[in-house]
């Protein structure tokens, strides 16, 4: 599909997001619990291609990029996308 037939389909948006998520390994992510206390807090964030991820995380990571969401929540466990500064 070209791209002129991506942001017809999709908009602009989401195409430009998507294409910059496959293409940029630079992306941090950042990983949250919930606590029954406290709520949602974060626990640590790495490269998306790090080694401190681990098989577990690298699933639910993998998942997240392929839908192309800023956010996959499982549970009392969540990935987040976080913008590069």
């Amino acid at each position: 599909m070209s791209l002129l037939q991506e942001i017809e389909q999709h908009g602009l948006a989401d195409c430009e997001f998507n294409r910059n998520l496959s293409a940029n390994n630079s992306l941090i992510i950042a990983y949250h619990a919930k606590h029954e206390h406290k709520g949602w807090y974060e626990v640590c964030r790495y490269p998306v291609d790090s080694d401190q991820w681990s098989k577990q995380d690298r699933v639910f990571i993998d998942e997240l990029l392929e839908i192309g969401d800023m956010v996959l929540t499982c549970g009392w466990n969540m990935w987040q996308v976080v913008k590069p500064v």
